[in-house]
Parts: structure tokens; sequence; C-alpha cells
């Protein structure tokens, strides 16, 4: 069967998201009523290129997985969502592969993290942000099976896998976010997942983020 079931189902609940925040930005669009001197002075002064400190937000992180309990290391992917309720407070959701090629029989590791964020602003464009939740994983490895199905007039396979391991713990992590504007910032941050099969997880990830 096709891999990543639950990372799959990560993204189409970050497109969810997306689109409810994109009609609700819509919907605010379509509100009638004309700025003000007040609005007008406020872009003119630059404080409207400031980050938003309310809304939802998506995101995406791409960067290094230090598995303690294997001893080895790969790719680690993140894609998340969240509100922010004010500018020092927010919850965060994520769906995130901690790698498809760990150990000596390719072991799988992935799962969703869900967690609070506390937020401090530094300067104008810097932000420091920690963040604490847990994160519920599932481990798989590849069973040496594959499956096949005709597409296009040929077929594709994907290997089957056998899933050795799930559980639910801790998570968290530091991280440093720049602002760009208003919309869009720049993300670095490391985590880690407590627990996670044969031991604790590192993930080190560098991305960008959207508010709307």
């Amino acid at each position: 069967m096709i891999r990543h079931y639950r990372f799959l189902a990560g993204v189409l609940f970050a497109i969810s998201v997306v689109a409810t925040s994109v009609a609700l930005a819509l919907e605010d669009r379509a509100s009638p009523g004309a700025p003000t001197d007040a609005d007008t002075a406020h872009e003119d002064t630059g404080e409207g290129n400031k980050p938003r400190d309310r809304g939802w937000y998506v995101g995406f992180g791409l960067g290094f997985a230090d598995d303690k309990g294997l001893d080895d290391d790969d790719t680690g992917v993140k894609i998340f969502g969240g509100y922010r309720f004010n500018r020092y407070v927010a919850l965060e959701a994520a769906t995130i592969s901690l790698g498809d090629d760990l150990g000596p029989i390719d072991v799988v590791k992935d799962g969703i993290s869900v967690q609070a964020v506390a937020m401090w602003p530094v300067r104008e464009k810097l932000g420091l942000f920690a963040k604490v939740g847990f994160f519920d994983w599932e481990e798989r490895a590849a069973s040496g099976d594959f499956e096949c199905s005709s597409f296009s007039g040929g077929f594709i396979c994907f290997e089957d896998e056998d899933k050795i391991d799930d559980g639910t713990g801790a998570a968290y992590g530091l991280g440093l976010d720049y602002h760009l504007g208003k919309r869009w910032s720049l993300r670095g941050e490391w985590e880690r997942f407590v627990d996670v099969g044969e031991g604790d997880v590192d993930l080190i990830s560098f991305g960008s983020l959207y508010r709307f």
C-alpha cells in the first residue's frame, strides 16, 4: 500500500486549514467600509508591515532528523498549521516525517504533534519561541511484499509496510522566526520527540510560514 498514510492525512488537515482561512479572508475583504485617515497613517508609518498578532497560519519545514535509539539520521519533513491568539501565545498542530530510511531495515517514523507555543518578540522582525505538547507516532518497516496497480497503460508498485510500534510521547522545542513582512516569515527550530520507538528523535528544520 501507499506509504505514509498518516502523513498524507496530516497534509489533508493542513489543506483544510488553508481553505478555511482563505474563506475567512475573502469574507473580511468583502465587508464594506472605506479606510479611515487613521488606517492610512498606520500604513504610511510602516506599521502595516508588522506581522499579524492574531489569526491562522500555515507553514512547512525541511531538515535533519537524528534518531538516538537507532543511532541513525535521515531527512525530516513537517507541515504545520496553527492559530495565534495574541503576540505571545499560539496553538500549533503538525504532521511530521522523521525519516523513512532509518536503521538496517529501513524503518519509517512519522506522526502528528499538537503543541502550545509561547513567543517573545525580540525586535520588530525577530522573535523567539518555545513549544511543548505531545507527539502521536507510528513506526513501520518494509515487509518485502509489493502491491501493484495499473496506471496509464502500465503498472505502479508500492512496497507494503508492517507496523512495528506506535505510541504517544512528549514533544518540545525552541525556535526563531524572522518576519519578512505582514504575512511571511522564515522559521528555524529544534524539536525533541521523546521515546519514539527505540529512543528520542531530534529534528532541526528550516522553512517558512504564512499568516492569514
